[in-house]
């Protein structure tokens, strides 16, 4: 549910700065809104799978140390 209010997030702000950058910059505003609000979806997923897998051990994974 969580992840889903981010998309929703995510979507209002690319609108949002496609309606603010496209008028002046043209091709390359909307190529900024899609950039900045990819980046604002990335770190937002890297934060939710940081605050829920916060229990998960990753001791295994290490190599063998002899």
């Amino acid at each position: 549910m969580q992840m889903n209010r981010f998309f929703v997030i995510g979507i209002v702000l690319d609108i949002a700065l496609n309606f603010l950058l496209i008028p002046r910059f043209q091709a390359l505003g909307a190529a900024m809104a899609t950039l900045l609000t990819q980046l604002f979806i990335a770190f937002a997923m890297i934060w939710l799978c940081q605050r829920t897998f916060t229990s998960v051990s990753y001791k295994h994974l290490r190599a063998n140390e002899t």
